[in-house]
């Protein structure tokens, strides 16, 4: 149970919809609060309920992979990242701004709907191979830091990532780990009741 909407003050840094109601948790919290009946979902910002509460939204740096060359850039203008549909998927290179210093990070099947999504700081990007999270670094190196996650976000301050994680047939809860994929956790805990568009309060 989600309990009684949530007082003024009592909004956790987490929104997200299921069905008609938009709920809040928090990196710290274990179950849900009711925010209201949605009026705008989550899923775009701002998210608002009918009685007018508005909440902007942050949803993090996202560059869209198409099936020929995308170029996208970190936050700050330092690197660029850029895909290119290749016979085995898409290949995945980093270069500084303004030079043809490329340096290879990945080639195969990528997942092209979740994107690239350059932490605020543009010290690293995420990418998803199969359901996995892949965090690239602009030197090429990268690593797996969660197994099985869809729409992935750094926090706003780039220490955490916020996921959905499937918990049951047809139902997703909401995680947060650490940047590294440490320290994951269930911060919903409501395994009969899906849930979509969880994103950070702005």
């Amino acid at each position: 149970a989600t309990g009684s909407p949530a007082a003024s003050g009592t909004i956790g840094r987490i929104l997200y919809t299921s069905g008609a109601t938009l709920l809040t948790t928090d990196p710290a919290w274990s179950a849900p609060q009711e925010v209201g009946t949605v009026a705008s979902s989550s899923c775009s910002s701002p998210a608002s309920t009918v009685t007018g509460q508005t909440f902007p939204l942050y949803l993090g740096n996202f560059c869209y992979i198409g099936t020929g060359t995308d170029v996208c850039t970190a936050p700050g203008g330092q690197y660029e990242v850029i895909t290119n549909a290749v016979p085995e998927g898409n290949s995945i290179v980093v270069r500084p701004v303004g030079t043809q210093n490329l340096i290879f990070v990945y080639q195969g099947v990528i997942d092209r709907a979740e994107g690239i999504r350059w932490s605020p700081s543009g010290d690293s990007f995420l990418f998803v191979v199969g359901d996995a999270v892949q965090r690239g670094f602009p030197n090429g190196s990268f690593s797996q830091v969660i197994p099985t996650a869809y729409n992935p976000i750094f926090s706003p301050d780039g220490s955490l990532i916020l996921y959905l994680k499937p918990v049951g047939a047809g139902v997703k809860d909401v995680f947060v780990s650490n940047a590294d994929g440490s320290n994951a956790r269930n911060v919903t805990n409501a395994a009969n009741i899906d849930k979509t568009c969880a994103a950070w309060r702005n």
